[in-house]
């Protein structure tokens, strides 16, 4: 299966919502969604309705987050565009992915996109279900893709460490 995880806080319902309705029915993909926040409630009485959907609620980042990152294959980083910080934000699960050398999945119109694209390291969808339903179809049937993301994303481990970035200031 491929595991794509959302982890951190539950607030933006409508792209993580997009996201499950993307999956549904799809074998070999299986939808993580790890965190609380505002919108955890309202994705949690939904989850019975997705076969391939679990949705985990609170973990401890000091303890739990290595984990949930290592039994991820794609970090879900899309955010409503629409909210102008979502849209201009680099999400720190962004930079954790870049440390655990996990590919990320990003809407269209966000910022980080250049550099996802730039380094080939993630997948890009237009923001609706079905651009992103097709595009969970296209990794299915062609897992090379993956595999190439992944190695991209390998080689950026340690550019964006905090202790480089401090030095830079």
């Amino acid at each position: 299966k491929i595991r794509i995880n959302y982890i951190g806080s539950v607030r933006d319902r409508k792209s993580l919502k997009m996201l499950m309705d993307a999956a549904k029915g799809l074998k070999d993909i299986e939808i993580g969604i790890h965190g609380m926040g505002e919108a955890y409630e309202s994705l949690k009485e939904l989850e019975a309705d997705y076969d391939n959907v679990k949705i985990t609620g609170y973990y401890d980042y000091k303890t739990e987050t290595q984990r949930l990152f290592s039994d991820s294959d794609i970090v879900y980083c899309a955010y409503n565009i629409q909210v102008t910080n979502w849209k201009i934000a680099y999400p720190i699960k962004l930079y954790e992915s870049i440390e655990s050398g996990i590919p990320v999945m990003l809407c269209e119109g966000m910022a980080p996109v250049q550099l996802i694209r730039e380094n080939d390291c993630g997948f890009v969808f237009e923001y609706n279900v079905q651009s992103l339903r097709q595009m969970l179809i296209d990794i299915r049937e062609h897992r090379e893709l993956l595999k190439e993301k992944r190695k991209n994303m390998r080689k950026l481990k340690g550019k964006y460490i905090w202790e480089k970035a401090v030095s830079e200031y």
